[in-house]
């Protein structure tokens, strides 16, 4: 219940290509990608948003959430436009002051924030921990 808990708006997808769909069809403040998602991984879904975003006016902060956090697995990232990563487990303190950096230092609430399955896992009681 990490960012429910912090006042924002969560819509969760099954995997990569239902992401791509999701954030073609409404505008989100923030992206939760998973690198290891079926389908499509993290890194396509993002780089097929950053090229459809030449279009569009907003870009769209693209976070990385991945166990893999060796140099070269975050070059990749970055390389696929990703804006920041968090390795897994991570603190629910880091990802909300990472969130709070890619909002240029501000507190805005809500956000309307888009994951996978994988980004935002099912709590012990059902329905997302996020």
């Amino acid at each position: 219940m990490i960012l429910k808990s912090a006042g924002h708006n969560v819509e969760v997808v099954g995997n990569g290509l239902d992401a791509l769909e999701a954030w073609r069809a409404k505008n989100f403040d923030l992206i939760l990608m998973d690198m290891q998602m079926p389908r499509m991984d993290g890194l396509q879904a993002t780089r097929r948003i950053r090229h459809e975003e030449q279009s569009r006016s907003h870009r769209t902060p693209v976070v990385a959430l991945t166990a893999n956090v060796m140099t070269e697995d975050v070059r990749h990232c970055m390389a696929a436009g990703m804006d920041a990563y968090l390795a897994k487990p991570f603190e629910r303190e880091h990802l909300l002051a990472l969130i709070e950096q890619l909002q240029g230092g501000s507190r805005r609430n809500p956000l309307t924030v888009l994951g996978d399955e994988l980004a935002c896992p099912p709590s012990p009681r059902g329905g997302a921990a996020w």
